[in-house]
């Protein structure tokens, strides 16, 4: 039988060779999702922001159009907020988990090559949390990756 978590922590040697394999990059990547699972994958877990899921109740609530089509953001409008509160939501934080091989430069660009996504709940004391109306009102979600959202160290075949 395989020991999926075993292995991760006893990797072969040769990919310390490979750039930034054991450290970030010092400066500014982007994940290279569409290479790795394509295009029609990447775009989903790009979309994994803001509340979900969104509903046609919060579309109809929209006060911003585009092309003649209702947009909502990735903080929720008042009106959602309202209603949210209205109907007595909770809602789960959700992290995006991407762990990388290694970081190859194109364009200038870096871009970290992926080999593994994971979705994990928040958790408090190792069960999922979750938080009320107000959190999310209060919490800025358009700037959570402007922060250091980036670690090393995670192994996503163990039950860290």
């Amino acid at each position: 039988m395989p020991d999926i978590a075993g292995d991760i922590e006893n990797r072969p040697k040769e990919l310390w060779d490979f750039p930034n394999y054991g450290c970030l990059p010092d400066r500014p990547f982007e994940i290279d999702l569409e290479s790795a699972i394509g295009e029609f994958l990447a775009q989903d877990i790009f979309d994994l922001d803001g509340t979900q899921p969104i509903e046609s109740k919060i579309l109809g609530l929209s006060k911003k159009y585009f092309d003649g089509h209702p947009v909502i953001e990735v903080n929720p409008s008042e009106e959602a907020i309202d209603f949210y509160r209205e109907r007595g939501d909770t809602f789960q934080m959700i992290n995006v988990i991407v762990c990388c091989h290694s970081f190859e430069e194109r364009g200038g660009k870096l871009y970290g090559l992926p080999y593994h996504i994971s979705l994990r709940p928040a958790q408090k004391r190792g069960k999922p949390s979750s938080v009320g109306v107000d959190w999310i009102k209060n919490m800025d979600l358009s700037r959570v990756l402007e922060g250091n959202p980036h670690y090393m160290g995670y192994n996503p075949f163990s039950d860290a």
